[in-house]
């Protein structure tokens, strides 16, 4: 079962997949948004629609905005 939610900045959270993310920002004014980044590859993304599951994991519905390297895709 899982949850709407707006992931907070500054935290890190583990997606289903088992891969690691940091949130940069997630504003108040985009609930369920989020602006995430990989710690490994440093690829950064808006996550839509951010789902909480039970056991504290991650997910979103789809991302968008992607950057690498500050270069946008």
């Amino acid at each position: 079962m899982t949850q709407k939610f707006t992931p907070q900045a500054g935290q890190t959270y583990q997606n289903i997949s088992g891969l690691s993310y940091l949130c940069l920002d997630a504003g108040d004014y985009l609930p369920h948004k989020a602006l995430m980044q990989s710690p490994k590859s440093l690829w950064t993304f808006t996550a839509v629609d951010c789902r909480l599951y039970e056991d504290g994991r991650i997910d979103w519905a789809y991302y968008t905005e992607l950057y690498y390297l500050g270069l946008k895709y």
